[in-house]
């Protein structure tokens, strides 16, 4: 039997699919993901809830050149849509389309502009340096799991609502959502590690996040609290992105050397963070008389 080409494979899935679940809207589509990780997929929404899953065409395709068996294929299809719709919570219609109740759901993620730049062309999001702020709706916990959506400009048309509207309100709910945490290193990693962590002699190091940590590097850009920070630590600080979900805080001060601190931070993301966490090589530094974050400098200019 020829092996059918990606086209065929795929129209042919959407046709079984279609006879599978015959109470949902299922469609060709291409989904815009961080750090290059897009695909072309095939969209699952069930009509009653106005959702459902999109399915990785591309690597079932894959799966199905080295099998040739198409049913296999579709019913593993079939099977992520049915377990899919099995862990994702209700949401009602009317709640998607009142954006005075959805506003309320708002967060705040922090990404890299670089390798996310097909993604951003499709959603609203503010500059900081070299990363980009973007705001997602929480949904409620379902499965152990707390689903989002990504706001993209369509949702804005949708709404009839601004940026500038959508981040304001992204400002004030977010950090109820996900209240900012502000802790010293030694206690975070002695939580991890289940056991006390002796007091370093190294620099003071605190780690900025929000509860429950998850995409927590955001939390900096919450009002207020640069500036509370800076009452903890002392005055400016420099700020190390160390991954989407957090970043370390350390007090400006001679025996804090930009250089030693940058050369950390790109050590670390080369060689212990997941690509999807990269969040920035960038050293930052808060000037706490300026309040402004700046990219920081050594005797030879910035470092980046």
């Amino acid at each position: 039997m020829n092996t059918l080409t990606y086209p065929q494979f795929r129209d042919r899935l959407i046709e079984d699919l279609k006879s599978g679940f015959p109470q949902a809207d299922i469609s060709s589509i291409y989904l815009s993901k961080t750090r290059g990780r897009s695909y072309d997929g095939i969209s699952v929404c069930f009509k009653d809830k106005n959702a459902g899953p999109v399915i990785n065409a591309e690597a079932i395709y894959s799966d199905y050149r080295l099998t040739g068996d198409f049913r296999s294929s579709a019913d593993r299809a079939c099977q992520f849509v049915s377990d899919s719709m099995e862990r994702m919570p209700s949401l009602p219609f009317a709640q998607l389309n009142d954006y005075d109740r959805m506003r309320e759901t708002l967060v705040l993620q922090l990404i890299p502009i670089e390798g996310n730049e097909e993604l951003l062309e499709d959603v609203p999001f503010r500059t900081v340096h070299d990363m980009a702020l973007l705001c997602r709706f929480v949904m409620e916990p379902s499965a152990g799991q707390t689903p989002s959506l990504l706001v993209r400009k369509d949702l804005l048309d949708s709404f009839g609502i601004t940026e500038d509207e959508l981040f304001d309100d992204a400002l004030e709910f977010a950090p109820r959502n996900r209240p900012a945490t502000l802790q010293p290193l030694e206690e975070v990693i002695a939580r991890m590690l289940g056991e006390d962590v002796p007091q370093a002699d190294s620099l003071p190091a605190y780690v900025a996040s929000v509860q429950g940590a998850f995409m927590g590097a955001a939390a900096v850009l919450y009002p207020g609290f640069l500036q509370d920070a800076a009452a903890l630590l002392g005055g400016s600080f420099y700020m190390i992105p160390s991954s989407v979900h957090e970043m370390l805080l350390i007090p400006c001060s001679e025996e804090a050397d930009p250089k030693l601190l940058h050369s950390m931070l790109c050590n670390v993301n080369k060689y212990e963070v997941e690509e999807e966490d990269l969040l920035s090589n960038t050293l930052y530094r808060y000037d706490a008389e300026k309040d402004a974050i700046l990219v920081a400098e050594s005797g030879d200019g910035p470092l980046h």
